[in-house]
């Protein structure tokens, strides 16, 4: 019992040191809540704005200039301009641990060719060819086909 106790002291000592925080349930909880609102209310501003291959404004956006400018706008992260760049990013999740702002990739049997944000519930924010900047569900038969990977880039 007195070596556990031991054992617990020296590991939040250790993590109080190295700048490590520990989140309870509430407070990750509470940061994927956030997440999707900031998403939420970030989509609501782009909603219907036209694919653009090259784009980069509510002129019309492709893809990965989109998630490129979300991620710097909502959480001050820079990443890089194309797709097969930004799949370097982060850390590989399985998509069944998929959080609110995870990036999602999709290939079309070759190569990396499209990315979006997850927001929950099988659901993804990304810039349709058709729809322009939309949500669409990552079950639906087209997308389900192509699902490459999930990276996590955001940290709590």
């Amino acid at each position: 019992m007195v070596f556990r106790l031991i054992k617990l002291v020296v590991i939040i000592a250790t993590l109080q040191v190295t700048g490590c925080v520990i989140f309870t349930q509430e407070e990750d909880l509470s940061s994927q809540n956030e997440i999707k609102a900031l998403l939420n209310s970030h989509y609501q501003s782009w909603q219907g704005t036209p694919y653009r291959f090259g784009g980069k404004s509510k002129k019309g956006i492709d893809c990965s200039a989109f998630i490129q400018q979300t991620y710097q706008t909502l959480f001050g992260i820079k990443l890089p301009r194309s797709s097969r760049s930004q799949i370097k990013v982060g850390k590989r999740v399985p998509y069944s641990q998929a959080q609110y702002g995870d990036l999602v990739f999709f290939h079309n049997g070759r190569k990396v060719s499209h990315v979006g944000i997850f927001m929950g519930e099988s659901k993804f924010l990304h810039v349709s060819t058709r729809k322009g900047v939309t949500i669409s569900t990552v079950k639906s038969k087209y997308w389900s086909k192509r699902l490459y990977r999930v990276n996590r880039v955001l940290t709590n």
